[in-house]
């Protein structure tokens, strides 16, 4: 998008919940994100998860925090 921001639909549908999300970019530009859920599962609770729904990441803003994969 302009800007530098990606907007994405995440559905996750296995009924866990999911609150952490991992980005990084390689040394291309590839961007990758990475679903990370606790040890211990907990029931999804939709809306307020990162299950199903849509949201964005600010690239430019992030940049500087991204592992660089090689």
């Amino acid at each position: 998008m302009e800007g530098g921001k990606i907007v994405y639909y995440a559905n996750i549908n296995d009924g866990y919940s999911l609150n952490t999300i991992k980005y990084d970019m390689d040394s291309e530009g590839n961007f990758y994100m990475t679903p990370l859920r606790p040890l211990i599962k907990k029931e999804a609770q939709p809306p307020y998860g990162l299950e199903k729904g849509y949201d964005f990441i600010d690239i430019k803003k992030y940049k500087k925090n991204f592992v660089v994969r090689k």
